[in-house]
């Protein structure tokens, strides 16, 4: 049974080392429909996630999430889980991000090579991934994120471009799903197969390079902007950094609605700007999103302003 816990230098993620257990657990989980998979071969999420501590649950309490059963030693952790159990459950129902990352999807994680990163359980097949992961957390950590973190029932019913929040996330078949209230994310769950076909059709497009029409996807096709907010250092408050220039600290603008907003070559184009990032100025930047992840977007900025 996992007993220890191995914690390395890095600051980037807390890395879990388990000792294979002696006897796996070969419970067979059925709901009234079908069976379910037994996630984390019966231990408890909870457990994992809050008390890094690795606690077999009973399978006389259960519960049934994205397809997967998981197990809880007690009522009281297994009500904890329900209030929440995108916050514990691990990223791609247990699948390895990296693989996929590389183009190799539905590589099956395990509990012996177990990282916990930024709150959130991850599982990997080997010591080898976890370490790739554990060194390039940033480039693997939101693997799992559909549409780029934007809310897709915003999308779809409104044709808006809305952040979503890691504070309200749905999984549907393994993704993160971010919704900018608990109302959205509620509409998702009534028909998540809906707006997850949504949003793949988005990545597919994007992947080809090609404008799908906005009514097919729910996406403007146009991703240019114009964002009001607080100038501050991307870096220092937020720890993100440019794309193109990531030796660089930053210009960020902080919205009224908790976005943030990397403002590409900022230093180049508007270095007074750059240069006064500290002083939180009221700005005004209008140009094209490049990339979103969570509540972060990077701009490639066309114009620059102080509002009066």
């Amino acid at each position: 049974m996992p007993s220890h816990l191995k914690i390395p230098s890095s600051s980037c993620a807390l890395i879990f080392s388990v000792v294979a257990t002696t006897a796996m657990l070969l419970t067979s989980i059925a709901s009234a429909q079908q069976p379910t998979q037994l996630g984390l071969n019966g231990f408890c999420p909870v457990c994992i996630v809050k008390a890094s501590k690795w606690e077999l649950g009973s399978p006389e309490i259960t519960s049934v999430y994205d397809g997967i059963t998981y197990q809880f030693p007690t009522q009281a952790l297994l009500k904890t889980f329900e209030e929440d159990p995108a916050k514990y459950v691990p990223a791609l129902k247990g699948d390895c991000v990296v693989c996929l990352a590389k183009g190799k999807p539905g590589v099956a994680g395990s509990v012996d090579y177990a990282a916990l990163h930024e709150n959130r359980l991850f599982l990997f097949p080997s010591e080898e991934v976890r370490a790739e992961f554990e060194k390039n957390s940033a480039k693997y950590e939101n693997v799992d994120l559909a549409a780029d973190g934007e809310c897709i029932v915003c999308a779809v019913e409104k044709k808006k471009l809305v952040h979503g929040s890691d504070q309200f996330t749905e999984i549907h078949d393994g993704l993160r799903y971010l919704f900018p209230s608990a109302e959205v994310a509620a509409m998702f769950r009534k028909t998540p197969q809906k707006y997850a076909d949504a949003a793949k059709q988005l990545e597919v497009a994007a992947t080809q390079q090609q404008v799908v029409p906005s009514q097919q996807v729910g996406f403007e096709t146009s991703r240019a902007i114009t964002v009001t907010g607080r100038s501050t250092c991307a870096a220092c408050e937020f720890g993100v950094k440019p794309l193109n220039n990531p030796e660089e600290l930053g210009l960020a603008v902080k919205t009224s609605d908790g976005g943030v907003v990397v403002v590409e070559r900022a230093h180049e184009l508007f270095p007074n700007f750059y240069e006064a990032r500290y002083k939180g100025q009221d700005i005004q930047v209008q140009g094209t999103i490049v990339k979103t992840a969570g509540k972060v977007s990077w701009l490639e900025p066309s114009s620059m302003q102080t509002l009066r």
